[in-house]
């Protein structure tokens, strides 16, 4: 099995977010914005996605004060063959917000897939994580991969949040879903309320409290663009929302009215 790790390490100076360490083995990429309140990180995979029998690590500590986007430039192929596997271990100090919303799975025909996040978020912390997946790369391939496997745990203040293993099958994919959103809210922020995502037109999404704090959220989309753009608006939100603010973003609820009436 052909390995790869990446490391990425953030501290606070000053006003900015900067970059303590970044190192990436091939075929994984990290490459980072100009350093201010909020630093953005780009995660990608040369070579466009995992081939079969790769398997990625990726670990990232976010120091105090941080606040990082930490996020893909396009969708994330998973080819048919041997299993390939991800992991990212996301540590986040006090005070931190990481936002972590890598690239959507897109499992080709025959696709075996595993992946695990683990999430520890300190007192103070604050760690959101949006995933996009979708059920094939074409129309003739929706619903020809064989399975994906997903392991979430988060930690909030040393409580154990969530744990979850999920498994999806093609029969499993609802019909008629282009795209499946999952949110994981954890720690100091307003999407970690339930009251946040408290829309009467969003029935296409369902929000649940987590037993140590947080929130999980899942919403099926129409198409991948609906699901990037529910996330573009979420990261918006959690850029200009001000402390203590629990409201709904205008933007996200428009979108997610335009979904209902589209599905």
């Amino acid at each position: 099995m052909r390995r790869s790790r990446a490391v990425l390490r953030l501290v606070r100076y000053g006003p900015d977010t900067r970059i303590a360490a970044m190192r990436a083995d091939a075929p994984q990429r990290l490459s980072a914005g100009t350093p201010g309140d909020w630093l953005t990180v780009y995660h990608q995979l040369l070579g466009d996605g995992f081939f079969p029998g790769e398997a990625a690590s990726l670990a990232v500590a976010a120091g105090p004060g941080t606040k990082t986007f930490l996020t893909a430039a396009a969708a994330t192929p998973l080819r048919a063959g041997q299993p390939s596997l991800a992991a990212a271990r996301l540590s986040v100090a006090a005070g931190a917000t990481l936002v972590y919303a890598p690239g959507a799975l897109l499992p080709h025909a025959g696709a075996i897939h595993g992946g695990a996040l683990t999430a520890d978020v300190a007192p103070g912390g604050a760690c959101v994580v949006i995933q996009v997946l979708l059920p094939g790369r074409t129309a003739h391939e929706s619903g020809g991969f064989q399975a994906l496997r997903l392991r979430t745990r988060g930690v909030v203040a040393g409580q154990l949040a969530i744990a979850e293993d999920l498994r999806v099958e093609p029969r499993d994919w609802p019909r008629g879903a282009g795209a499946l959103l999952t949110v994981l809210a954890l720690g100091e922020t307003p999407l970690a309320d339930p009251d946040w995502w408290a829309v009467p037109t969003l029935d296409l999404l369902a929000a649940s409290p987590l037993r140590a704090g947080g929130c999980a959220a899942r919403a099926l989309l129409p198409s991948l663009s609906d699901a990037a753009a529910l996330a573009g608006a979420m990261m918006h939100a959690i850029r200009t929302t001000r402390p203590g603010e629990m409201k709904f973003c205008s933007s996200l609820r428009k979108l997610s009215e335009t979904c209902s009436q589209a599905g």
